[in-house]
This record gives structure tokens, sequence and C-alpha cells, in this order.
């Protein structure tokens, strides 16, 4: 309940289903699901999640097939922590807990093809992020 509703009023990156909003909820706490509760996001605010999100993807998808110098390294972490600290408030239990999540979803054969971006660019960017 509670992350699917967060899905349909914040980025919609994904149509979250009662099975999606179950298997999340494995790894978020009641406090953290408050949290969650309680965002709200505009039409307006909506947009410029999802297309922020969307360039950031296609940043990292062209990125991947590129050396890349630590200055664009270095920019490609930096939004994307921007980007989930819309999720994650830059708090980091909630990060914890939404990584969890994101690894758990990739290796759920079931449910992989439900995550909001491929597992190569979870991957890629988690080496990125490792580095800085």
């Amino acid at each position: 309940e509670m992350l699917i509703r967060v899905a349909r009023e914040s980025a919609g990156l994904n149509s979250w289903t009662d099975e999606d909003a179950v298997f999340a909820s494995q790894f978020y706490t009641d406090e953290q699901q408050e949290f969650y509760r309680g965002l709200k996001t505009s039409p307006d605010g909506q947009a410029r999640i999802r297309d922020a999100w969307e360039a950031l993807i296609e940043d990292i998808e062209q990125a991947r097939q590129k050396k890349l110098t630590a200055q664009q390294e270095t920019s490609l972490v930096e939004r994307w922590r921007e980007a989930m600290a819309v999720f994650t408030a830059h708090e980091p239990a909630l990060e914890k807990a939404t990584d969890a999540w994101m690894e758990a979803g990739f290796a759920d054969s079931n449910y992989r093809n439900r995550m909001p971006f491929s597992e190569d660019t979870w991957r890629f960017m988690k080496g990125l992020i490792a580095r800085y």
C-alpha cells in the first residue's frame, strides 16, 4: 500500500501493483513506511522527477559505453544521489533499505522485470558510488 502510493504520487517510474508493494515492504521498517506515506508530489513535481530520472538513466547508459573522466564519474554519482534522495532523503537507513530492495529485486527472477531500470545500470552506478 505504502509503496504503491509513493510510486503513483511521485516519480511514477513504474506502475506498482500490490505484489510490488508486498515485495518492497519486506525491506522497510514501519517508520520508513510512514515516511513514504507522507511523500506528496504535484503533477508538475512528478514530471520533473520523471524527466530527471529519464535523463539520468540515458546518460548512464551512454556512460557505460565509454571511458569517463573522474569529473564525469563524480557528476553521475552526484546526480544519482540527488535522484535517489527523492525516495531516501539522504537518510542512511532508508538508503540501506532501498539498496536491499534493489539487490533483492534484481536477484529475484520473477521480480527483476519490475525494477525501474536495468541491473546493468544499477551495477554500473554501484561501482561508481563505491569509488566516490
